[in-house]
């Protein structure tokens, strides 16, 4: 996972962010670019597929890169560059950008804002564990990840994605370029398929954006019907925090947020 030592320099980072905005997407400015054109993507953190843009920060991007062509690339850039991710001359085919954000903190000091965030996200069994274990109800520290993807097309577009090794990811398994019909995911837990998990699909259409919740089958599948407009489709899993987290951090909760994010044309 992320190391802790990041959690400063991110923090710092993002501290004109809403408290309880947990979702960081990467955007990019054009889904289809022409073969040798620049790839860019913007860093956002916000909710329901609007938020504020991030610069880059060489720092807190050592987790990175850009699945093209069956490799994994390297990610570079300036740190303080807009957007955050800058591919020039991006090699042609279907081009899947990822990040790996480092560990953030959040403090409940309502129990009910919790319990409602928990509901939102479909996790509100966590509700009876929380309480059977004893852990606190006045402030509830919970410590999070993001691990967010992205599908850019170059030229022809033609490839596909790949698991690059995020602990909470979103494998797309159909190219929403070059194929028709629904796109499918496959989420993955520690490398493993995410039996039966909540999937929020958010849909940007003319500058208005809808939510679908679905949820995966037995083999951690899950099929987003196909329109025109932007798609980001995100889910997230809750444990208990690690003794480290617990002792470190003060959290007794860790959330860990997977998206990707792919627009269709009309």
């Amino acid at each position: 996972m992320p190391r802790l030592t990041y959690l400063l320099a991110l923090t710092l980072s993002l501290l004109a962010v809403p408290v309880f905005a947990h979702e960081f997407w990467l955007e990019p400015e054009r889904y289809q670019v022409p073969a040798g054109a620049s790839v860019k993507v913007r860093a956002i953190n916000g909710e329901d597929f609007k938020g504020t843009e991030y610069p880059y920060n060489a720092r807190t991007y050592t987790q990175s890169g850009v699945v093209v062509g069956g490799q994994t690339l390297r990610m570079h850039g300036e740190t303080g560059q807009r957007p955050a991710v800058q591919l020039p001359a991006a090699q042609e085919g279907l081009n899947v950008v990822f990040h790996a954000s480092p560990v953030m903190k959040v403090v409940y000091d309502d129990f009910a804002r919790f319990e409602k965030f928990l509901k939102g996200k479909k996790l509100e069994f966590v509700l009876e564990e929380h309480r059977a274990k004893g852990f606190p109800t006045d402030r509830v520290g919970e410590s999070y990840y993001r691990f967010a993807k992205a599908m850019v097309a170059v030229g022809d577009g033609a490839g596909a994605d790949k698991h690059v090794g995020m602990p909470f990811e979103l494998v797309a398994e159909t190219n929403p370029y070059t194929e028709s019909g629904p796109v499918r995911f496959r989420l993955l837990w520690q490398g493993r398929p995410d039996a039966n998990a909540p999937v929020f699909v958010f849909i940007r259409q003319n500058g208005a954006v809808k939510k679908l919740w679905l949820e995966t089958d037995g083999e951690g599948r899950v099929e987003v019907p196909r329109e025109a407009g932007e798609y980001m489709v995100n889910a997230v899993r809750i444990i208990e925090a690690t003794p480290a987290l617990k002792e470190q951090l003060n959290t007794v909760w860790t959330t860990l947020w997977a998206s990707h994010v792919y627009g269709v044309e009309g």
